[in-house]
C-alpha cells in the first residue's frame, strides 16, 4: 500500500473513531452501566501488528469491562506513528478453565474495512487476539500495566 494512502486512511480514521469516547489508562473500573467485575477486567497495555500491510502496528491499551454475565466491553486506544483512535468493542466472552475465550465485531465505513472480526484469549496476564476485516488482519498482544 502506497504510504500517502496509509496516512489519509489513518487521519480520516482519526477523525472518525476519535471522537468516539474518551479513553484514560488510569481510569476505574471502565464503561458507563458496568454491573460486574471479574479478574480478567481492568487495564491492558501493548501492541497491535499487521500481517497484511508491512511496518503497521502500533502501541495499543485496553480497557475491559464485564457488562454482564457473557458480555464485555472492550475500550481501545490504538496508536499509528502520530495518529490514534478510540473504538468500543462489545465481547461476547465464556470462561474456560481459567481463560477467557472472547469474539466480537466492530463496524467501521465500508471504506474502512467495514466490519472487523476480532476472536481471542485472555487470562489474568495475558489478552491475545486475532483480528480481520476486508482492509486488514492481524494481532495485538497485551499485558497487564507495570
Amino acid at each position: 500500500m502506497r504510504p500517502g494512502l496509509v496516512w489519509s486512511l489513518w487521519a480520516v480514521l482519526a477523525l472518525l473513531c476519535g471522537g468516539c469516547g474518551s479513553f484514560s489508562a488510569s481510569s476505574g473500573a471502565g464503561a458507563r452501566g458496568a454491573a460486574v467485575q471479574d479478574s480478567f477486567c481492568g487495564q491492558w497495555e501493548g501492541r497491535w501488528v499487521s500481517a497484511k500491510h508491512a511496518n503497521s502496528s502500533g502501541k495499543l491499551l485496553c480497557r475491559l469491562t464485564k457488562m454482564e454475565e457473557g458480555l464485555y466491553r472492550a475500550e481501545f486506544r490504538a496508536y499509528w506513528l502520530a495518529f490514534h483512535a478510540n473504538y468500543a468493542v462489545r465481547l461476547s466472552g465464556r470462561e474456560r478453565g481459567g481463560v477467557l475465550v472472547v469474539e466480537g465485531s466492530h463496524e467501521l465505513p465500508k471504506l474502512y474495512g467495514g466490519t472487523y472480526q476480532y476472536s481471542g484469549r485472555v487470562t489474568l496476564m495475558e489478552f491475545k487476539a486475532r483480528y480481520g476485516s476486508s482492509y486488514d488482519e492481524g494481532v495485538f498482544e497485551l499485558s497487564r500495566p507495570r
